[in-house]
C-alpha cells in the first residue's frame, strides 16, 4: 500500500510538470500567433505600393514583441495567483483586463512616438462599432460568467445560452445603433433570425434586463465616441 502511495505521488508530480510545460508552450504559441497577426496587419497596411509585398520584418518589431511579452507576463501572474487563491475570481479578472488595456494604450503611445502614423484600413467610427459588437457578445459573456461564478444556477444558464444570448445582444445593439447613430448596420438583419432565448430559463428576467442594459450602454458609448456616421 505504501509503495502504491509513493508511486501515485510520483505520477501526480510528473503529470503536474507535464501540464505546466504544456501550459507554457500553449501561452507561447498564443503570444507568437498574436505577434504574427499584428505584424501581418501592420505589414499589409505599410506594404510596398509598387509591388504590394507585405513587410514581414515587422514580426521582429520590438514594440510588438514588447506588447506580446507584457501580455505573457500578465497572464502568467494571473494564473499563478489563480492557482494559489482559487476563490479569488472577480477582482483578478477586472485587474487583468485593466492591465491588458493599459498596456495596449502604453505600447500604442510608444509606437506612435517612434514613427509616422499608419493608415487605417477602415474609418475610426467603423472600428469603434466593430469593437462594440465584440464587447456585447464575447467580452460580456466572459464578464458575466465571472461575475456570477458563485451563483451556480445562473452561471449554468449563462454558459448554456452562450450563442443565443450573444446573438440577441448583437441584434439589440444593431437596433439601438439605428436609432442613436442614424445608420443601419449589417447585423440588424440578425434580429429577424434570432429566437429570443429568455423564455426557457429560470432567471430569464435577469438575463433579458442585463442584455438590454449592456446593449444600451454600449450603443450610447458608440454614439459618444463615433458620432453620426
Amino acid at each position: 500500500m505504501a509503495t502504491d502511495f509513493f508511486e501515485r505521488q510520483d505520477i501526480a508530480r510528473r503529470n503536474t510538470t507535464r501540464l505546466v510545460i504544456l501550459f507554457v508552450l500553449a501561452v507561447l504559441a498564443i503570444m507568437a500567433s498574436i505577434d504574427l497577426l499584428l505584424a501581418a496587419t501592420m505589414g499589409y497596411l505599410a506594404r510596398d505600393p509598387e509591388t504590394g509585398a507585405i513587410d514581414w520584418t515587422l514580426a521582429a518589431d520590438p514594440q510588438l514583441l514588447g506588447l506580446a511579452l507584457i501580455h505573457f507576463a500578465i497572464d502568467g501572474l494571473k494564473y499563478s495567483l489563480g492557482s494559489r487563491r482559487p476563490s479569488w475570481v472577480t477582482a483578478p479578472y477586472f485587474i487583468d483586463q485593466g492591465v491588458h488595456f493599459l498596456s495596449v494604450l502604453l505600447v500604442a503611445r510608444w509606437i506612435e512616438s517612434l514613427g509616422p502614423e499608419l493608415p487605417l484600413a477602415i474609418t475610426p467610427a467603423l472600428a469603434i462599432i466593430a469593437s462594440a459588437y465584440v464587447v456585447v457578445t464575447h467580452v460580456w459573456f466572459v464578464t458575466e460568467k465571472t461575475l456570477a461564478h458563485a451563483e451556480t444556477g445562473y452561471r449554468s444558464e449563462v454558459e448554456n445560452s452562450l450563442w443565443p444570448r450573444m446573438l440577441a445582444r448583437a441584434a439589440f445593439l444593431s437596433g439601438l445603433l439605428v436609432l442613436l447613430v442614424g445608420r443601419a448596420v449589417p447585423l440588424l438583419a440578425l434580429g429577424t433570425t434570432v429566437r429570443l432565448p429568455y423564455y426557457k430559463d429560470t432567471h430569464w428576467r435577469r438575463a433579458l434586463i442585463t442584455d438590454l442594459l449592456v446593449a444600451v450602454l454600449t450603443a450610447v458609448f458608440v454614439r459618444l465616441a463615433a458620432g453620426p456616421l
